[in-house]
């Protein structure tokens, strides 16, 4: 699994240059926005990445956990996953890898079934976070699809195809981000 380096229409919006809950909305509205920012809990990050995912402003301020279960019980629209894949620049072979889904089962799906939902927000959430630190497209993804000797020389990336591999990922990128040596 490799970034291959294509270029991306995403254009990544720090939050601090977004001043209000209207503007916040009226870039969900631009498709091509993925708002980064570091949220305070994590009820709000799941907010903000099921946002990113759906183009859509949720409010976390008066969210609840109960709605992000609603969401991913429901099932994520496919629009949700071609965000994903625009975002890491993956192929949906690689998508399919991690994600443990057929390759022709993804590029069927109108609606992801809720174990799929959870792992694209998993994926997401994972890359959420690597993009928050690195601050750039490109190195997020270099980053992420590279070896490292942490992971037992395996990719960030492979590592998000369970729930413990994504943990130790996000354990790994917090050490970077606070300058720990890994």
């Amino acid at each position: 699994m490799a970034y291959n380096g294509a270029t991306t229409r995403l254009n990544i919006v720090p939050e601090k240059s977004i001043k209000t809950v209207n503007a916040l909305k009226r870039e969900y509205k631009n498709k091509g926005s993925w708002i980064t920012r570091f949220p305070k809990s994590d009820l709000d990050y799941y907010y903000l990445v099921l946002s990113n995912l759906t183009g859509e402003y949720l409010d976390s301020r008066n969210g609840s956990v109960g709605t992000i279960r609603e969401y991913i019980n429901k099932g994520l629209p496919r629009e949700t996953y071609l965000r994903l894949k625009e975002l890491t620049n993956f192929t949906a072979h690689d998508l399919s890898i991690v994600m443990g889904v057929p390759e022709r089962t993804l590029a069927r799906r109108k609606v992801f079934k809720p174990d799929e939902s959870e792992r694209i927000i998993r994926i997401a959430k994972v890359f959420q976070h690597v993009l928050e630190v690195f601050g750039d497209l490109d190195s997020c993804r270099r980053w992420v699809s590279s070896p490292k000797k942490a992971l037992g020389g395996k990719s960030p990336f492979e590592y998000c195809d369970t729930e413990p591999g994504a943990r130790e990922v996000e354990n790994l990128i917090g050490r970077i981000e606070h300058g720990v040596f890994s």
